[in-house]
């Protein structure tokens, strides 16, 4: 599991979110291999921060992706419309382990 918070400037989200809805934001990502699945939420604490949830079949597939999107997303401009609807520091990433908790009969 990938676990992104998305912290946009104030009054940027709704910019931010149809940046992300854009062909190399998350259609991008859900074509990539390994992409299990992409969910994107708002905080409902701070509506400024998306939190998106990743899965992906491994950190491998995730790391190729990764590398891959930022060499696409330099070139056609896409990280630097990005970056600027963002808090300075506005992306975190945290990489987690999927532990399946089993439901009782």
């Amino acid at each position: 599991m990938v676990w992104i918070t998305v912290n946009a400037k104030k009054g940027m989200r709704d910019n931010l979110i149809k940046i992300l809805d854009e062909p190399f934001g998350h259609a991008f990502t859900v074509k990539q291999k390994g992409c299990e699945r992409l969910e994107r939420s708002i905080d409902q604490q701070n509506p400024n921060c998306l939190l998106l949830t990743e899965l992906w079949t491994s950190r491998d597939d995730w790391d190729t992706y990764f590398d891959l999107g930022q060499k696409v997303r330099d070139q056609n401009g896409f990280n630097k419309r990005l970056g600027e609807q963002l808090e300075q520091d506005g992306i975190q990433i945290v990489f987690s382990d999927l532990d399946e908790v089993p439901f009782p009969d």
